[in-house]
């Protein structure tokens, strides 16, 4: 059954320092990145990492849709089920991928 499940991406604007050089604190924004499908990974199934090991991931994100904005190796996302399995887990994206002529992101 095909649940209308949720990503979110993390972006952070603003921080730096002000004028006396003190830190300044950026704000984060999370982006809805649109419908999705989450799949748990129980297999303990890997994908080749950018070091060139295997490196086991979570969640399989895949997407219904284009997106306006990729995330990139190393961003945070948040992640929600539907169903309230899965409510507002935070992860970084390990990879990317194809399954079926669709999108999927690797958590």
């Amino acid at each position: 059954m095909w649940h209308d499940d949720k990503i979110e991406l993390l972006v952070r604007t603003g921080g730096g320092h002000d004028d006396d050089f003190n830190p300044v604190k950026a704000d984060e924004n999370w982006i809805d990145l649109g419908a999705c499908k989450i799949h748990g990974n129980q297999a303990a199934r890997t994908i080749p990492s950018a070091d060139g090991k295997d490196d086991v991931y979570t969640y399989q994100v895949v997407l219904t849709s284009i997106l306006s904005v990729i995330p990139k190796l190393g961003d945070r996302v948040r992640i929600t089920k539907a169903d309230g399995t899965v409510s507002n887990v935070e992860r970084r994206v390990k990879g990317f991928g194809t399954v079926k002529r669709k999108s999927c992101i690797f958590l």
